[in-house]
């Protein structure tokens, strides 16, 4: 599988292909947070996957997803657009559903989520108010979310996360959200010295405290 971009330059047809690979790594080759792996194992919530384009979010998720579909017996639904990786299922099942192609788009398709069995569902990119709403509201009745949003720094994804809505909407919103929230994960990956590639990132851990802060909006104080 290729990821592939077609455009023009100067009158000339350019290509631009990504060989995706099939091969899976483990959280440690990855060098993912001992937060990711806790993801894991939770029952229900939101647990977000931010970063900038090409910080390896879609890797991030795909590590995620196989891990549970290896050691646990769960049902899977991954709204993703377009489909990168294909996950077979495995103890769990995993079904994959490509925006405008399997279903419209983001909003129809977590809307029929909603009165589905499902026990865990991926958002691919999350860009609007209804999806945001939609997510936090799958999350919490009960299901467990991952969620992948822009934004190089986790107080500046709650910062826009709050901005999604109205004046008036953002007190519920972020009462939900301290309801619901698991962690936030950030991520870039950086040169590394003598070649390739290095992730960094940044854990935001939805403890008690942290909690407080975002249902009162006081995200300097994180």
């Amino acid at each position: 599988r290729f990821r592939i971009h077609i455009s023009y330059s100067r009158g000339f047809l350019v290509l631009s292909l990504r060989q995706l690979s099939n091969e899976v790594k483990t959280f440690e080759e990855l060098g993912l947070s001992q937060m990711i792996k806790n993801f894991t194992t939770a029952e229900q919530g939101l647990c977000i996957i931010g970063g900038p384009f090409d910080s390896g979010r879609t890797t991030t998720v795909r590590a995620i997803i196989s891990e549970i579909n290896k050691t646990q017996e769960k049902y899977i639904v991954t709204l993703e657009e377009p489909i990168e990786y294909i996950i077979p299922s495995d103890k769990s099942i995993v079904v994959q559903r490509e925006i405008g192609k399997d279903i419209k788009d983001f909003e129809t398709a977590l809307e029929a989520i909603k009165d589905e069995d499902v026990d865990i569902v991926v958002v691919g990119s999350v860009k609007s108010a209804q999806v945001l709403e939609s997510v936090i509201d799958i999350a919490n009745t009960g299901r467990l979310v991952f969620a992948t949003m822009d934004g190089r720094y986790a107080t500046s994804i709650l910062g826009e996360i709050k901005n999604f809505f109205p004046e008036e909407k953002q007190t519920q919103i972020l009462n939900l959200l301290g309801d619901t929230l698991i962690g936030i994960s950030i991520q870039l990956l950086l040169p590394r010295v003598g070649g390739g590639r290095i992730l960094i990132t940044e854990s935001l851990l939805a403890t008690h405290p942290i909690k407080a802060l975002i249902k009162e909006a006081k995200f300097s104080q994180i």
